[in-house]
């Protein structure tokens, strides 16, 4: 037997003394190792995180909320009380079916390609003339003028002045034509880069968030460096054919990502993206952070260190896991060992002392007191990347939009916040339903248990069953089993249920007949009624539409600037003075209404008077927008420049005939010079060839 248990050990004063002066030693080193951490960059950083970290406390909870209201999930406190009391623990899925009616009506309008893409690019309404512009049609005016003279025709002076007017604007149509085909061009390459970077993906995911969480997140583009399929034709030899090889290639691609709101930190003082820096966690696997060894910006050294210590790193920044999404979407993940490790994504302003130490190679950081936009990455004590914002304006690559906007606050409201009241009502009258008619579906039972025998079994109830009684002790004449029906309360919990169901429709903008349901009232019982109750819901819908609208062009003008600063040798055709135009608004309308309000106007114009109005090229307008919306080729049933023949000028009374140069009768008039000073080639197919549009005004 150990004689050591259950014995004191006796511990001297001199002993006790070294372990305070050990444990007073291991404090101090532990406290000068975290000061070596957060000294430099690193200690500039922390402090803006912690601060981040703290506001986002606050909104987690919601977070929380919403996500388990649109999976039809009880919060943990409210589950336990649901249990103490027993019954019924069901969850009515009102939130998700609103979410769902929202993000299919969002996905309707935004995310569709080619002619039905919820945006467009606009030229410039009035383009600018070059610089030598004037001094050009000047002397082609003089030349015109000169040979006139030459040949004894003199124009006066506000007939000049009409030439030049004349001249300017031709030129100014030309520049318009030009600017309207590179505005083309340049819708083309924003959509090709858009489709490449999975942006439709993104968005797909990011109406979720939006419709289900305070605010959503779209990042983009990010370039990073990721493998990528190509293949190569090799010679097959002497007699075999040539073949295709696939040869896979790191390269430097843009990306479109959804961020997770939980994992996405703002300011706490910021009320958008834009006007404060903000954190984004991530979780880096090994493989991921290899892969950015060799990537623009990033400190290869710094990133092995961290490969080394990469298993401490797992949750350095002491988040919870049970206060994020992961408790509810993959509660696997926090029992689990040897995960991914945590890391830091800053976006803000960095006085230039600290990016001048870590050793920033850019000549843009030449002052240690300016405050410069920088993308940083830490992990550790490490920063593994620090680079300046290669946005012109400091613009951050993420884009934020709500369901709700409450001004001047970064988190809204999503449709779960807006009718969490009513849901949480319509919970409780449905749980109570189920218990009412639980207990009302048959008769309670009493029993005198001093009449019934012994080992009677009185717990079970069923059809033509024999009970056995004794008498009574006390020569009592009481029932010793008697029957009763609880009341039941359906019809009035139903009514409940039903009214807070129809205030939830109201609070999210979102009623039943969005959804298709046909069992409408009032106005809703005749089509002309229901068409008029959508119009008015599509509305509100517009409004909402409109912050996703927001989105999409920031994000177009953001690709848009990166391509004009890095890729423009590759896209020569880009051009610079255009305008992106959210068109999501005008997807309200159904596709088949817009189609059927097209060939009603189609038909309206289609005679002599309008015609006159919008001319050759606005009909030939009209007509490519129909083809685009039956998905025909545009180019090959309506030209890009129609040109009909000229109509011939009747000569009026007392002026010169047809054919005739003013002031000299007899002689034929000088005609429009096309190229090399030919006049215009007869008409080919209804359409003159080389034909001039400027005309010498007599």
């Amino acid at each position: 037997m150990d004689s050591s248990r259950g014995l004191l050990r006796v511990v001297s004063n001199d002993e006790l003394t070294r372990r305070e002066q050990a444990a007073a030693q291991a404090q101090r080193d532990s406290e000068r190792d975290k000061q070596e951490v957060l000294t430099g960059l690193a200690g500039y950083i922390m402090p803006l995180w912690e601060d981040a970290k703290r506001a986002k406390e606050e909104i987690r909870p919601r977070l929380l909320a919403s996500l388990r209201q649109r999976r039809g999930e009880y919060e943990p406190d409210k589950l336990s009380q649901i249990k103490q009391v027993g019954g019924s623990q069901i969850f009515m899925m009102i939130s998700s079916v609103k979410c769902r009616a929202a993000a299919s009506w969002l996905r309707d309008a935004l995310l569709g390609q080619g002619s039905d893409k919820p945006w467009t690019v606009s030229p410039t309404p009035n383009p600018q003339l070059p610089d030598d512009s004037e001094q050009q049609l000047a002397m082609k005016v003089g030349q015109e003028v000169g040979m006139l003279r030459a040949m004894g025709v003199d124009m006066p002076p506000d007939m000049v002045a009409q030439r030049l007017d004349a001249a300017r604007e031709s030129l100014k149509a030309k520049l318009r034509e030009q600017a309207r085909l590179k505005a083309e061009d340049t819708e083309r390459i924003l959509e090709d880069e858009l489709i490449e970077g999975g942006f439709i993906e993104a968005l797909d995911q990011f109406i979720d968030d939006f419709v289900t969480y305070p605010a959503a997140i779209l990042k983009g583009p990010v370039i990073h460096r990721e493998p990528t399929l190509t293949w190569q034709k090799m010679s097959g030899g002497a007699n075999a054919l040539p073949r295709w090889v696939p040869v896979v290639e790191d390269k430097l691609v843009k990306r479109w990502y959804r961020v997770d709101p939980f994992k996405f930190y703002p300011a706490s003082w910021a009320t958008d993206v834009d006007n404060g820096y903000c954190f984004e966690h991530h979780r880096l696997t090994r493989d991921a952070l290899y892969a950015m060894i060799g990537s623009p910006g990033y400190d290869e050294e710094a990133i092995r260190s961290v490969l080394q210590e990469f298993d401490g790193l797992q949750n350095w920044l002491g988040i919870n896991g049970y206060n994020t999404a992961d408790q509810i979407n993959q509660p696997e993940q926090l029992l689990s060992t040897g995960g991914p490790a945590d890391a830091l994504e800053f976006f803000g302003q960095v006085p230039g002392k600290y990016l001048i130490e870590w050793g920033v190679d850019d000549p843009q950081v030449d002052d240690p007191d300016k405050a410069y936009n920088v993308n940083l990455w830490m992990i550790g004590r490490w920063i593994i990347k620090a680079t300046i914002n290669p946005d012109p304006l400091g613009k951050k690559p993420y884009r934020r939009a709500c369901y709700e906007e409450i001004p001047g606050a970064f988190w809204g409201n999503g449709v779960p916040d807006l009718i969490r009241d009513t849901q949480d009502v319509c919970n409780a009258a449905a749980r109570s339903l189920v218990n009412n008619m639980a207990i009302s579906s048959g008769p309670q039972v009493g029993v005198n248990t001093d009449r019934m025998p012994v080992g009677a079994n009185v717990t079970q109830l069923y059809p033509w069953k024999v009970h056995q009684f004794t008498s009574s002790p006390m020569g009592s004449t009481e029932q010793p089993i008697y029957f009763f029906q609880p009341q039941s309360n359906a019809m009035d919990l139903v009514n409940v249920f039903t009214f807070f169901s129809n205030l939830a429709d109201e609070y999210s903008g979102l009623p039943k007949y969005m959804t298709g349901d046909t069992k409408i009232g009032g106005a809703g019982r005749t089509s002309s009624g229901l068409s008029m109750l959508v119009g008015n819901a599509n509305r509100l819908m517009k409004s909402v539409l409109g912050g996703v609208d927001r989105v999409i062009v920031d994000v177009l003008e953001s690709l848009h600037s990166w391509l004009m600063q890095f890729a423009f040798n590759e896209y020569p055709e880009l051009e610079g003075d255009i305008r992106i135009v959210a068109r999501g608004s005008a997807s309200v309308m159904a596709r088949e209404q817009l189609a059927q309000r097209r060939n009603e106007f189609l038909q309206a114009t289609a005679n002599p008077v309008d015609m006159q109005v919008i001319g050759p090229d606005g009909r030939a307008y009209l007509l490519r927008e129909q083809a685009k919306s039956l998905e025909l080729d545009t180019d090959k049933i309506v030209p890009d420049h129609p040109q009909q023949p000229m109509a011939p000028q009747l000569p009026q009374p007392g002026q010169p005939g047809l054919g005739e140069m003013p002031g000299r009768p007899g002689q034929p008039a000088m005609l429009p010079m096309g190229n090399g000073g030919s006049p215009p080639a007869p008409p080919q197919n209804g359409r003159p060839i080389g034909a001039l549009t400027d005309r010498i005004v007599a």
